[in-house]
């Protein structure tokens, strides 16, 4: 809509709202509500059906929907006319998201974005569908015919509807709580509500996850394993499965970054050496970095390829993929040193300090897939797409741009130009100079590589003649994982010609195009998520200096206990023009314990380990319901057709899985069983669906292996303040998974008391005998 028009015509409810997503339909034509009383209170009165709307602000498809649809004046009309229409940005509610996508994907087998819901007034459902064009097309119904088809079976057959709106809200609130009717039953309806294609319409969590179940046999695992160490290597191995193992990831397309299932990988090779498990996980990340699905240029992920090569990128950003992959590139890249990774670990980070804080330490939640084209036209990954016209201008020399190219290609190990450019190769074959992408088509394998990396070396890497970037943290930090693995000794695929080219073209990018929209909504969880992501490049010595990392990663977890801290309701979900309104989720509280305790383990300041353990016990308190299990949101959130105990991953670890882990860490550092035993009733109450959908529950995995042994508690003792801090750089090194440490000034001589798990060994005199210690199982994958 342009200006002109928004002027002329009224607001409709949403210019109220704080939400960017909202705000963006405020001056369509359609008489939108919020989520509230108010929407359902007409209906009742009206007896109107409910038209229900759920998207977000860097949804591609959702833009294309109100464009098409919801600022068509005719199809506005019959809406108004028809309904009571309510919008939902899926972030601020995600409750509702959740139960709805249920909803969809027991209709019609697929879920995702924009989510299309008709509801009775009471909110229970009778159709559902994702993106309806205006008119019939894609093999689907135009939303005209849905409209009138909908409100002439409530007109017509309103008991019905009512009838079989009533029969399918309680199995959706089956599929949502199964555990109160009966986990058997309520496993079955949940079973039927995931598993269609959820992955395959954007949501990649719980219905590919459902999948590997139904091809493991459930049964045949339920009378095989129990909860510990060979029920991990089982889960792994089913996982692996799926696993995609020429192009990484898992399933072919589109592909999704999937990062807690990529943490387990990880865990089960750290904890157990198991043998696959690394190389998948490395092909994983290597393809990802040299792909479209990272953004070359300027950093950060985009939110899945369209492809199964990670070539073609959906091209929002998403704040949450970025901050969980950065703890993975940090481990893997360090344990392997392979610098590639560490090297999108550290443009990633400054990508997240650079294009996503906001004034006061907090960070946005997304960037839009839509950005303005040369004629100011809203076009798909516009900001990030390159041609040889485009290249040339950014790099001041055709020659100089087809060099560039032919070298991204070649170095990203496939030899096709859009690997690392981020551009799609139909648009380089029409637009490239003649012979230029049959040379680079044909060329035999990878370059060597002219240099290495300047991201920091790994644990046990000598210092490098010149210049360090782990400024700051002292000799000590580098060479104190002797005793580490020989590891594989990769080299760059980015030599400094590249990444000259590269700084090029991202002063082009910032000068002579319009950046996406950014939506600024702050939300708790997904900021926490980034604050750990901080930390974990602070304790890798990136950037320049590291200080960079730990001073914003202090500086929002200052931010959420000033502007996400409610003193009658807790912890809030987002802030809304200076007061948040919205109760905190569950995982929103799981996340933001995760921080304290990453900033603890890395700055020993008491007041994270004491919020840590306050959170916990409200967290306890407003969601844990009977059995153990923790329910998403609490009473204060009206959530539709009843509360859902999520144990469904999706783009982020379930609330179950997130809050268990918590426990698990909670219990390590605290030595307090009350924790431990509280993972692990959350454990044992998902246990039953843990074993038939692998890929749909790895977080709930992540922490079984967390509470099975899987954590490393180090307590530095020493009359020595500034040796303590010395050594506890040099700890925090190690890539360890669930690695923490305390320190105390005791004793005459330094010590160190180490528990891995549940076995507390006696106490040692170096430093180096620890790390020896917390390598143990690295050794026997890596070493010939």
């Amino acid at each position: 809509m342009t200006a002109q028009e928004a002027a002329v015509r009224p607001p409709n409810r949403l210019i109220h709202e704080t939400s960017p997503y909202l705000r963006q339909h405020a001056y369509n034509p359609v008489d939108w509500y919020p989520w509230g009383e108010e929407a359902f209170e007409r209906a009742r009165r009206e007896d109107r059906p409910i038209f229900l709307s759920v998207g977000y602000s860097a949804c591609h498809w959702c833009h294309v929907m109100a464009h098409e649809s919801f600022e068509d004046p005719t199809i506005a009309r019959m809406l108004n006319e028809c309904f009571v229409c309510i919008k939902v940005d899926r972030e601020e509610r995600p409750d509702v998201d959740q139960t709805y996508q249920v909803v969809c994907q027991t209709l019609t087998g697929q879920g995702g974005w924009p989510l299309t819901v008709v509801l009775t007034p009471d909110g229970e459902p009778f159709y559902a569908g994702t993106y309806f064009p205006p008119a019939p097309r894609y093999g689907r119904p135009g939303l005209p015919q849905v409209i009138e088809a909908c409100a002439k079976a409530y007109r017509e057959r309103r008991d019905q509807v009512r009838q079989q709106a009533a029969e399918l809200a309680r199995a959706v609130h089956r599929a949502l709580d199964p555990w109160d009717a009966g986990a058997a039953e309520g496993a079955e309806a949940g079973d039927r509500a995931v598993s269609g294609e959820g992955a395959r319409a954007g949501r990649g969590g719980a219905g590919q996850g459902a999948r590997v179940g139904e091809r493991a046999g459930a049964g045949k695992v339920r009378r095989r394993v129990q909860p510990g160490a060979r029920a991990l290597v089982h889960a792994v191995e089913q996982l692996l499965q799926e696993a995609d193992s020429q192009a990484g990831g898992f399933g072919r397309a589109p592909k999704f970054p999937h990062p807690t299932a990529l943490e387990l990988l990880f865990r089960a090779a750290w904890r157990f050496g198991h043998q696959e498990a690394p190389a998948h996980l490395e092909r994983t990340l290597v393809h990802m970095v040299r792909g479209g699905v990272f953004d070359q240029v300027g950093g950060g992920f985009h939110r899945y390829a369209v492809d199964r090569w990670w070539k073609v990128p959906h091209f929002e950003k998403m704040l949450y993929d970025s901050a969980q992959l950065v703890p993975l590139l940090v481990r893997v890249g360090t344990w392997r040193r392979h610098p590639d990774l560490l090297q999108a670990a550290t443009q990633t980070l400054d990508f997240l300090l650079d294009e996503m804080r906001l004034p006061g330490g907090g960070f946005a939640a997304s960037l839009d897939a839509d950005s303005p084209d040369e004629q100011g036209r809203p076009a798909e990954g516009f900001f990030y797409r390159w041609n040889p016209q485009a290249l040339a201008r950014a790099l001041g020399d055709a020659g100089d741009a087809a060099r560039i190219a032919r070298e991204l290609a070649m170095r990203s190990g496939d030899a096709t130009l859009d690997r690392g450019l981020t551009v799609q190769l139909e648009r380089l074959a029409r637009d490239a100079p003649p012979g230029w992408v049959e040379e680079a088509l044909t060329v035999p394998g990878r370059l060597p590589a002219a240099a290495r990396s300047s991201v920091a070396p790994p644990v046990g890497d000598p210092p490098s003649g010149g210049g360090d970037s782990r400024a700051g943290t002292g000799d000590e930090a580098r060479s104190g994982g002797g005793e580490a693995p020989a590891g594989t000794g990769h080299e760059s695929y980015i030599d400094e010609g590249l990444r000259s080219a590269l700084a090029r073209m991202a002063a082009f990018r910032r000068e002579w195009r319009r950046p996406p929209a950014r939506d600024d909504k702050v939300l708790a969880g997904w900021h926490a998520l980034t604050l750990s992501a901080l930390v974990w490049g602070f304790r890798a010595g990136l950037g320049a200096p590291p200080h960079r990392y730990l001073d914003a990663a202090r500086e929002g977890f200052t931010f959420i206990e000033e502007r996400l801290v409610d003193p009658r309701a807790g912890l809030l979900h987002t802030p809304r023009q200076g007061a948040a309104t919205i109760p905190a989720y569950c995982d929103d509280y799981a996340f933001v314990i995760h921080a304290a305790l990453d900033l603890f383990t890395v700055t020993q300041d008491k007041a994270y380990l004491q919020r840590a353990g306050e959170l916990a016990a409200a967290a306890r308190e407003r969601f844990r319901g009977s059995g153990g299990l923790y329910f998403l949101s609490s009473d204060d959130h009206a959530s539709p057709l009843g509360r859902s105990r999520d144990v469904w991953d999706q783009a982020t670890p379930s609330a179950n899985a997130a809050m268990a882990s918590a426990h698990a860490r909670l219990g390590a550092v605290l030595d307090a069983p009350d924790h431990l035993h509280a993972g692990m009733e959350i454990i044992e109450g998902a246990w039953p669906i843990m074993l038939g959908h692998v890929f749909g529950t790895a977080g709930l995995w992540c922490a079984l292996e967390l509470l099975d042994g899987g954590t490393a508690t180090v307590t530095l003792r020493s009359p020595d303040l500034d040796a303590i801090r010395t050594q506890l750089r040099r700890l925090l090194a190690v890539p360890h998974p669930g690695l923490q440490a305390r320190w105390e000034m005791a004793g005459d001589e330094p010590s160190y008391l180490v528990c891995v798990g549940a076995t507390r060994d006696p106490p040692r005199s170096t430093v180096d005998s620890v790390l020896s210690r917390l390598w143990p199982h690295v050794n026997a994958v890596t070493r010939p």
